[in-house]
């Protein structure tokens, strides 16, 4: 994986959730596979690229990209991929998802840079606040950070903010060691005092079948 130069700025992620169409799915696979990651593991600034299948909540598939900054989304490589340069295939598969999110966020408070930088997760925790006030993240990125540290099975919790909209909405990335339920949560702490959670879902590592 190339790295690039964003010397202080915040670390950044790239999340985007969706669904296949139905019919569609194979080939949302074999786009990824073979051509979207492939082209953005050319950028430098990807520090990594995952896909995750989820297990509860809704849109099936999410995809995560750990960016050394949101400066990344910026440089000419990455414009040279993305919008009116889209291939062909890219902009009928892209065309024909559901549940399509996609967002921009950097980090809030401290924090590992990337997704599985204290071990391999066995499943991840997504979940999305809106409207909470900006003196509340610090605060509830600080919770966070508590609150994974008295559970075994949380290898790591992050905040991150996202940027360009006019939108106040933080995403928190929560990896677990174990198998986990959303039943298995305390959703007392992790509510913050502002705004609300819209998004709770859990994932696993998406594997492409040998079959």
């Amino acid at each position: 994986m190339k790295t690039g130069n964003a010397a202080g700025a915040a670390p950044g992620i790239l999340l985007v959730t969706l669904d296949a169409a139905e019919g569609d799915e194979q080939e949302l696979h074999d786009w990824y596979d073979f051509e979207h990651i492939p082209e953005r593991a050319g950028v430098a600034g990807f520090k990594t690229l995952q896909r995750y299948v989820c297990l509860e909540g809704w849109p099936r598939f999410l995809a995560l990209y750990d960016l050394e900054s949101l400066r990344v989304l910026e440089s000419e490589a990455y414009q040279a991929i993305v919008g009116e340069n889209y291939t062909p295939w890219s902009k009928r598969v892209i065309g024909k998802v559901r549940g399509w999110i996609r967002s921009e966020a950097e980090l809030v408070g401290a924090g590992a840079a990337q997704t599985g930088a204290a071990g391999a997760p066995l499943r991840l925790l997504l979940v999305s606040f809106k409207d909470v006030q900006e003196y509340e993240e610090q605060g509830l990125a600080k919770k966070l950070d508590a609150y994974a540290n008295k559970k075994f099975e949380i290898l790591q919790a992050r905040l991150f903010r996202v940027a360009n909209t006019t939108e106040r909405r933080l995403y928190a990335l929560i990896e677990l060691s174990v198998p986990r339920s959303l039943s298995d949560f305390d959703w007392e702490v992790l509510t913050p005092d502002s705004g609300t959670i819209d998004i709770a879902n859990i994932y696993t590592r998406y594997w492409r079948s040998q079959n």
